[in-house]
């Protein structure tokens, strides 16, 4: 018996509920640690109902954003962007889920490289476009001036 006691790990010897009964406990307890994985979920799928309708026609005249002035460029860039976005969303929600993580890691690893590439992707579409918008990245905060105003 005191063999038996020796050879045992710490984990056995104060195990105090059956072996089931802990399997069902990891399998509970990572959704309890991670509360923000559901409303992160229900968010991105809100977010993404609300911004890609209007750009699934290829309709530059529905756009909620145009450019300033009018490129050529411009809109199938955005749409590239609000596409890849929201598939770099989709793709962030399937790699917080406790649940894929643990019983298909494959799929967790391709989801972890979509995500990866539809993130830089839409990012570098983002940095192209936002010079030309209304409220890109060298008019934030700006009110439009007079042309002929010396720092305009």
């Amino acid at each position: 018996m005191i063999t038996m006691l020796a050879d045992m790990s710490t984990d056995e010897l104060s195990r105090t509920t059956s072996p089931t009964a802990d399997r069902r406990l990891a399998v509970q307890t990572p959704l309890v640690r991670r509360p923000w994985v559901v409303p992160l979920v229900l968010l991105t799928v809100i977010f993404i109902g609300y911004a890609v309708p209007p750009y699934l026609a290829l309709d530059p005249a529905r756009a909620r954003i145009q450019s300033m002035p009018p490129h050529a460029s411009y809109y199938p860039l955005l749409v590239t962007h609000i596409f890849l976005g929201s598939v770099a969303l989709l793709a962030a929600c399937l790699q917080v889920w406790p649940w894929l993580r643990r019983s298909h890691p494959a799929i967790h690893r391709w989801s972890g490289r979509v995500y990866v590439t539809a993130a830089l992707s839409a990012s570098i579409c983002v940095m192209i476009i936002s010079p030309m918008g209304l409220h890109g990245a060298n008019h934030v905060g700006r009110l439009p001036c007079d042309p002929t105003a010396p720092f305009c």
